[in-house]
C-alpha cells in the first residue's frame, strides 16, 4: 500500500501532543491547540519513564511509570502490551485512577500486570509486538542479540538469532515486526540498514540506508517497506527492488525540520503517524512543532506544539482508529 499523494498524512513529532502528567490529569484548553484536530492516543515517553493514555480533549486517562519505554500497544481487550529497558509487560490498566484521584488524593491505582518478560543489564529490550496467536515478539539487544516469541504464559517458544557487527549492545537494533509472511524486519540502527530474516533465522534480505540508522521497518500490503530512518532525519518507502518510491526528507516542511524518526502508523485512508525523536543529543527539544500535518506532496496543513507537558515519545497508537493489532489491521 503506497502512501497516496491526494490523501493527507500526519505526522506526530517529538514529544506527541505533550499534555499534563500532572496528578489527575488535565485538559489542554482551545487556545492551547493548533485547530481541532484531535485523536484520542496511547505512547511510550522515553525520557518521561512511563506510558500514557490521552483521551481527544487531552485529559490524561492513565499513566504507568517504566524505565525508558520504547513500544506500546493497546490490545483488543483492553490491556495495554509495553516494552521497556530491561523487559516487557502486559499492563490491566485502571482507567478510573485519575478521576478518583481529583476527588480522593488518597486513590490507589489499581492497574495489574498480567504478563512480564524480564532481562537483566546490560541487556536492553527496545521493541515488542503482539502476535497473531495471543504471543508476543520481544527484540533483545546483548552480547548474543536475539528476537524471542513467547506464549501468553510467558515461555519462550522461539529463538531467532541476529547478525550484527555491533559490540556495544545500545547500538544493535531498535524496532522488530514480524511480517504476515512470517519474516522478521529489524531495524538494526548502527549499521545503518534493516534485516529480514526469514523463519528459521535466516538473513534474506539487507536493505542498506547511507546516512541513516534505522529505527523501525513496517512491510505494507503492496510489499513495499516503509523505514523510520532515525537521525537520517527522513522517511523513505522502498519497493522489493530496492527503490525508493516515496520519501519525506528532513527539511521537506520548511521550518519544521525533522529530527530522529522514530515510530509509524500508517491509517486506513493512506494518513501517516510518525513520532520524531528530539530527545538526548537527537534534536533541540522544542524547537520546532511537535506534530505534523502535511499532504501527500508536502503541504503544511496543521501543526502542534506542547513540549514540554510530555517529554520525547518513540511511539504512538491512535486510539480512534478501528483495527486489531493483533492480526495486523493497524500497521504500525
Amino acid at each position: 500500500m503506497r502512501i497516496r499523494l491526494d490523501l493527507v498524512m500526519t505526522i506526530f513529532v517529538g514529544a506527541f501532543l505533550s499534555l499534563s502528567l500532572a496528578e489527575g490529569g488535565e485538559n489542554i484548553s482551545a487556545s492551547n491547540r493548533s485547530n481541532s484536530i484531535s485523536h484520542p492516543f496511547l505512547a511510550a515517553d522515553y525520557f518521561g519513564n512511563r506510558m500514557v493514555r490521552v483521551d481527544a480533549e487531552g485529559a490524561v486517562l492513565w499513566s504507568y511509570e517504566a524505565p525508558h519505554p520504547q513500544d506500546v500497544w493497546l490490545l483488543p481487550n483492553g490491556n495495554v502490551l509495553f516494552c521497556h529497558q530491561l523487559g516487557a509487560k502486559i499492563a490491566a490498566p485502571d482507567l478510573t485512577y485519575h478521576i478518583r484521584r481529583q476527588k480522593d488524593p488518597k486513590a490507589k491505582d489499581r492497574t495489574k500486570i498480567v504478563w512480564e518478560f524480564k532481562t537483566e543489564k546490560p541487556n536492553e529490550v527496545h521493541s515488542c509486538q503482539p502476535l497473531a496467536n495471543g504471543g508476543v515478539l520481544v527484540g533483545v539487544s546483548s552480547k548474543s542479540p536475539v528476537l524471542l516469541e513467547m506464549n501468553a504464559k510467558g515461555k519462550i517458544v522461539k529463538t531467532i538469532a541476529i547478525q550484527t557487527n555491533q559490540q556495544k549492545i545500545h547500538s544493535q537494533m531498535r524496532g522488530v515486526r514480524k511480517t504476515k509472511a512470517g519474516t522478521y524486519l529489524v531495524g538494526q540502527n548502527k549499521e545503518g540498514l534493516v534485516r529480514e530474516y526469514n523463519a528459521s533465522g535466516k538473513v534474506i534480505r539487507e536493505i542498506p540506508l547511507k546516512g541513516s540508522n534505522p529505527y523501525l521497518a513496517i512491510r505494507l500490503d503492496d510489499g513495499n517497506t516503509l523505514i523510520a530512518c532515525g537521525d537520517g532525519n527522513r522517511i523513505v518507502e522502498i519497493d522489493p527492488a530496492g527503490k525508493i518510491v516515496w520519501q519525506l526528507r528532513k527539511d521537506d516542511i520548511p521550518g519544521n525540520p525533522l529530527c530522529f524518526v522514530a515510530g509509524l502508523q500508517l491509517l486506513p485512508n493512506g494518513n501517516l503517524v510518525i513520532c520524531n525523536y528530539s530527545g538526548g543529543n537527537h534534536g533541540e527539544a522544542g524547537a520546532q512543532p511537535q506534530i505534523f500535518e502535511i499532504t501527500g506532496d508536502k503541504r503544511l496543513v496543521w501543526q502542534f506544539d506542547e513540549y514540554p507537558r510530555f517529554q520525547h515519545f518513540t511511539h504512538v497508537q491512535l486510539l480512534d482508529i478501528p483495527g486489531n493489532v493483533v492480526t495486523g489491521e493497524i500497521v504500525r
